[in-house]
């Protein structure tokens, strides 16, 4: 992808798309009552044919056809046991992948009122969520990062500590550490050394230096190098892009001293959802087998 193709706006309506995405989790719901409601009649029906199983094991005959009828029955309810518990040991890795889902709702979700608070400044309504994440989640995102690099824990706590415990500017503070969490992210699960050899990299001759690689082009490879589901890898590479010009725009501001705390408090609330679905995304140890495209 080149940067031209890189800033180019998509021309889909954007009702249209919500739409969609409403559309789609309303057919999951439907899917998962039925789903429920399927489940307990089969709950139902095993209950009702147990006691009657019960009695035919302690039957006693030494009919030879009867007995053969006996263990055929038993076959059948084996197989349909092991039938079940294969479907429910697949289970986890769906539920697993639906709350991955579920986060990059969340980020998505966000990308709407940072991208409202630029664009219509005045109209702004009340955020229903405090700009970190919960105290559960908090802590989780810390001890992954712990694990990726002690200092990158540091400077993801040292945004939530300025912005609480701050009294001048907390928002540009904050702003500022966020930016420097984002930098230091990227460089950890995307090494110069890697992405330079990698195909979501190549020359920039628009730049002084034309083997400058570019937060955009660090985001591609670790979303290619290190998240495996594809939804949520376009996900993160297409919200990251969002949360950069996020960030141009309140760069900007900041230089000119004039950095808006709506607009501030919104870009951090969706920088937090960003690091949370990238942090639920990856997994630790970090591999670097570098993926084609």
């Amino acid at each position: 992808m080149s940067e031209n193709e890189e800033n180019k706006t998509n021309n889909e309506n954007p009702e249209e798309i919500v739409d969609e995405i409403i559309s789609s989790y309303d057919s999951i719901q439907k899917t998962f009552i039925e789903g429920a409601t399927s489940t307990g009649q089969e709950i139902e029906r095993f209950t009702n044919i147990r006691s009657e199983w019960e009695k035919l094991s302690q039957s006693v005959t030494n009919d030879p056809d009867e007995i053969k009828v006996y263990g055929s029955g038993v076959n059948a309810l084996v197989a349909h046991r092991d039938e079940i518990k294969t479907f429910e040991d697949n289970i986890p890795r769906f539920t697993g992948e639906f709350k991955g889902l579920l986060l990059s709702s969340d980020l998505t979700a966000s990308t709407t009122s940072g991208t409202s608070v630029i664009l219509n400044p005045v109209q702004r309504g009340i955020r229903a969520e405090i700009t970190v994440p919960n105290a559960e989640i908090h802590k989780t995102i810390q001890e992954k990062l712990s694990d990726l690099d002690p200092t990158l824990e540091k400077t993801y706590l040292s945004i939530s500590e300025i912005l609480y415990g701050t009294q001048i500017e907390p928002e540009r503070g904050a702003f500022f550490h966020s930016r420097q969490f984002f930098d230091h992210f990227f460089s950890v699960l995307s090494p110069d050394k890697y992405v330079l050899k990698s195909p979501f990299w190549k020359p920039h001759p628009e730049f002084n230096d034309p083997m400058t690689i570019t937060r955009y082009d660090r985001i591609r490879f670790a979303a290619n190098t290190h998240v495996n589901n594809a939804g949520t890898k376009n996900t993160l590479i297409a919200s990251g892009k969002h949360l950069l010009d996020v960030y141009a725009v309140l760069n900007k501001a900041h230089k000119r001293g004039e950095l808006d705390k709506e607009k501030s408090r919104e870009a951090l609330h969706e920088s937090f959802s960003f690091i949370k679905r990238w942090v639920s995304a990856i997994s630790i140890p970090l591999i670097f087998s570098v993926k084609t495209t």
